[in-house]
């Protein structure tokens, strides 16, 4: 009972403290609030004194203006835009002149007899500052308010009233200028008001709908002669809804309290319980850790081992059969496909080290999502073929509404290929692969499409499915041997996706095949834009002069060779310092592109470019430079083409490529 009482006490103590502090800082939010509101009027009114200064200028420094001239001053000043009715002069308080000339009522009108403008006139004319009268009703039958600008001509040294430069305003304009529905908006009332000169009695100048309450909070907007008084608070009062908020805050202390007297016996009971639990649920992750880790090495092993013992065996049998020349050109195939097998894995696992530290970087392109969808469906389509896996695809041209976006196009070829790849190396023979694509919509220049590529294949259980996107996963581990692959190709798709801000689904179900639905946004892109061109013709280096910049002496004696065989002329340099020596001391014009390797030692291949694109010679900047590398990633691509290359090709060289890139940056320079 004691700690109980003690608790009510504390609780509601807290919570009268909590209600000041609210109130206090809802009234410094609604005390900014009118005090912006307030810089408006002001604002307001410093540009219509503006207007009334010009004409005030133009009278003090002597100079008369007849009819003619005051009109044309009057309808430059006038803007239809805003809320200035009428323009008018007043020499020794009497209206003599007024824009526009339609109303000419007002036209004679002694300001100081007036006895709502009277007041007002004499406090401009004896402070010599403006001031302003109203709001009322006009001469001319609207609502609105005279500003009095006061006028002194000098006359043998001594200032002179002279009259007033007026402005009549439209009241209703003026408040719809002011904003002060924005007030409403976030939920203020409000009330703006002022003393009556003579009564005494406040005034309303404008307010809201509901007109701010006696506990409002109150904020003075001083203008000359006058001041302005601004009411504002919340709907509903400062602190609205504070009872259910006592009532729910009661509660929950109260259930903490009986949780806590609960929580000191039942710690006791179970205290060494869970610490024993949790001393077991560490060392099963542990072991679940290593047994990962021993389980994903021992299936490297095995996997890499593989197609090297492939490789290893065809050579001797080449060796062996030295004299079958179609043996031999058999086997030099079967060796071309492990060597992509092995490049492959180890390409997945470099992959997925840079998507978990955070260094792949997707490139921002434009893409043509048409021309991308014929290369994917090309490629898997021989996949498909191969394995007698018919291919259906829906997508009509039309669906794509808008074809040029911008994205990653390696890279979106990359996941659309590793999932259609395991479409088809899952299934089987005379099996399908449908593809259904759907437009998603479109919304702040970002549209968004949808694929569902389902397959007919061996499917999943459900239980797999919970970790089909964990790296090395894999349901048949003791099938590797018939289908091949690291474990981590959905890994890195479910990656990729999530760095496009992309969704995937998967529903399988074993022996019935699975279906994937991928979503992706796109920033849409101008059509044409720089999107992926037709492929070059292959071309020719044929009598061309090339340095070939590479520290591996089987990797530069396998390019001197081919190079040499497609006909070009080739010196090969040991790293990066030599290339540059190399360049520097050779004739201008001697080499006609230099093919530089990466990782060197002495000066790496970018630093060596930055030094070559600096030298002070002709050729310096002209001569394509081009990378040839094993470091194959699209950001590794950007690297080379920031520190001064022409092109980016990747190792193992396909000479295809290599001659098509040389003989086009050749035939540029």
């Amino acid at each position: 009972m004691i700690v109980f009482i003690i608790a009510f006490i504390l609780i509601n103590s807290g919570l009268h403290l909590q209600i000041l502090h609210h109130k206090t800082e809802e009234q410094l939010k609604a005390s900014y609030t009118a005090e912006a509101t307030v810089r408006r009027i002001e604002s307001q009114l410093n540009r219509y004194l503006e207007k009334s200064s010009f004409l005030k200028r133009i009278i003090e420094s002597g100079h008369t203006m007849d009819d003619a001239e005051f009109m044309d001053v009057a309808s430059l000043m006038m803007d239809k835009n805003d809320a200035l009715q009428c323009i008018e002069l007043a020499k020794d308080g009497i209206v003599t002149q007024l824009y526009p000339p339609d109303q000419s009522e007002v036209l004679g009108h002694t300001m100081f007899d007036d006895t709502e403008r009277g007041e007002c006139a004499r406090k401009a004319r004896d402070s010599g500052e403006y001031t302003i009268a109203g709001p009322f009703e006009l001469i001319q039958g609207s609502m609105g308010a005279l500003l009095f600008d006061p006028i002194y001509t000098e006359q043998a040294g001594e200032k002179t009233f002279w009259g007033f430069s007026l402005l009549v305003i439209d009241w209703n304009k003026f408040v719809e200028e002011l904003q002060l529905n924005k007030l409403e908006e976030a939920a203020y009332q409000f009330r703006i008001w002022k003393f009556d000169s003579e009564s005494g009695e406040q005034v309303t100048i404008a307010q809201g709908q509901e007109p701010a309450g006696e506990d409002a909070l109150e904020v003075v907007c001083k203008v000359p002669n006058d001041e302005w008084h601004f009411d504002i608070m919340p709907e509903g009062g400062w602190y609205s809804g504070t009872q259910m908020a006592v009532d729910a805050l009661f509660s929950m202390l109260l259930a903490l309290l009986v949780t806590v007297v609960y929580w000191q016996f039942a710690v006791r009971r179970y205290k060494d319980k869970a610490h024993a639990e949790e001393i077991k649920r560490s060392a099963d992750a542990e072991r679940a850790a290593n047994a990962a880790k021993t389980g994903f090495l021992a299936r490297m092993s095995h996997d890499i081992r593989t197609p090297l013992n492939g490789i290893i065996g065809l050579l001797k049998i080449n060796e062996t059969h030295a004299d079958d020349q179609e043996l031999i050109k058999a086997n030099r195939r079967k060796m071309m496909v492990a060597a992509n097998h092995l490049l492959a894995l180890i390409s997945d696992v470099l992959q997925m080290s840079k998507l978990e530290s955070g260094e792949m970087v997707l490139a921002h392109e434009v893409v043509n999502l048409n021309r991308l969808s014929e290369d994917i469906l090309s490629i898997v389509g021989q996949r498909a073929a191969d394995g007698g896996v018919s291919m259906e695809y829906d997508m009509d041209a039309g669906k794509v509404v808008y074809p040029f976006v911008y994205g990653s196009p390696l890279h979106l070829r990359q996941l659309f290929l590793n999932i259609y790849s395991n479409a088809i190396k899952y299934n089987h023979v005379g099996g399908r692969v449908e593809t259904r694509f759907s437009f998603m919509g479109v919304k702040n220049g970002i549209v968004t499409y949808r694929w569902e590529i389902k397959d007919t294949g061996v499917g999943m259980s459900k239980a797999f499915l919970e970790h089909i996107f964990e790296p090395f996963a894999q349901e048949r581990i003791n099938a590797r041997s018939v289908y091949n692959g690291t474990g981590l190709g959905m890994s890195i798709v479910k990656t990729l996706i999530d760095k496009m801000n992309g969704t995937i689904e998967v529903q399988s179900e074993e022996g019935h095949g699975s279906t994937f639905t991928i979503t992706l946004p796109f920033e849409i892109a101008e059509e044409g834009g720089t999107a992926q061109d037709e492929p070059a013709a292959r071309g020719s280096i044929r009598g061309l002069r090339l340095m070939l910049a590479e520290d591996n002496e089987l990797n530069a004696e396998i390019a001197e060779m081919l190079l040499q065989d497609e006909g070009a002329e080739v010196n090969v340099v040991r790293d990066g310092a030599q290339a540059i020596r190399e360049f520097a001391t050779s004739p201008v014009g001697r080499y006609d592109a230099i093919l530089m390797d990466i990782m060197m030692p002495e000066v790496d291949g970018l630093s060596a470019t930055r030094v070559i694109r600096a030298m002070d010679r002709p050729d310096a900047q002209r001569i394509p430079i081009i990378a040839m590398t094993a470091n194959a990633y699209d950001e590794d691509a950007q690297q080379c083409l920031a520190a001064g290359m022409n092109a980016h090709l990747a190792k193992p060289i396909q000479m295809d490529r290599v001659v098509q890139t040389i003989s086009q940056f050749c035939s540029k320079a």
